[in-house]
């Protein structure tokens, strides 16, 4: 079982390499996910993405960078997820998932993941009114998984998959953000030193 809610790549640490997806993993292999309708799993990525990848999620200045960072775009903050389940929840949608997150910033011809990893499960509803919209959040606390937690928001099938170590486990979206720094996508990371530890970095070829 993972046992801290958030292990960074960070300096001082041996960074691991971790493969993402061109958008958010949505399925993984790892588990199944209790998701009965793919189509409309699908739909509501985007939303769910846009609010991982937001400051109402983020915490400015989080791995050391200023807000300022973020609004200039020279460091991005992204986000993948992979639905555990999705049920109704009084006319809006209960959405489940495993979440990883990450800052990114480019130097010269690399681009650098300077913190990234687990960041736990995360359990939002939406709004059904025509488009998608995130209306409310909670992000499970301390170690993950946090079985008092994951049973009192998923249902007893999802808290089961993710208690026993089963559940999906999202990809890091290394691919989405090579594109948002203008870099083409697949290419291979390596574990370079940063001057206070290590770092995972992808060589920046234009796209």
């Amino acid at each position: 079982m993972r046992s801290g809610r958030i292990w960074w790549l960070a300096a001082g640490g041996t960074a691991a390499v971790i493969a993402g997806g061109c958008l958010a993993v949505w399925l993984a292999a790892r588990g199944p996910a209790l998701v009965p309708d793919p189509a409309r799993a699908r739909a509501m990525m985007p939303a769910i993405i846009a609010y991982l990848d937001s400051p109402a999620y983020r915490q400015d200045g989080i791995g050391g960078y200023s807000a300022a960072d973020y609004q200039a775009g020279r460091v991005r903050w992204l986000c993948g997820a992979a639905l555990v389940e999705v049920r109704p929840d009084a006319g809006r949608w209960r959405a489940g998932m495993d979440v990883v997150c990450g800052d990114y910033d480019r130097r010269g011809g690399k681009m650098y993941l300077d913190l990234g990893g687990d960041m736990g499960h995360v359990v939002m509803v939406l709004s059904d009114d025509g488009r998608y919209r995130v209306l409310s959040v909670a992000q499970e606390p301390g170690i993950t998984p946090d079985p008092a937690w994951i049973d009192q928001h998923f249902s007893v099938g999802a808290a089961a998959e993710i208690n026993s170590d089963r559940g999906p486990l999202a990809s890091m979206p290394d691919n989405r953000a090579l594109l948002a720094f203008g870099c083409a996508p697949g290419a291979k990371s390596s574990v370079v030193p940063d001057g206070q530890g290590y770092s995972s970095a992808w060589p920046c070829q234009p796209a």
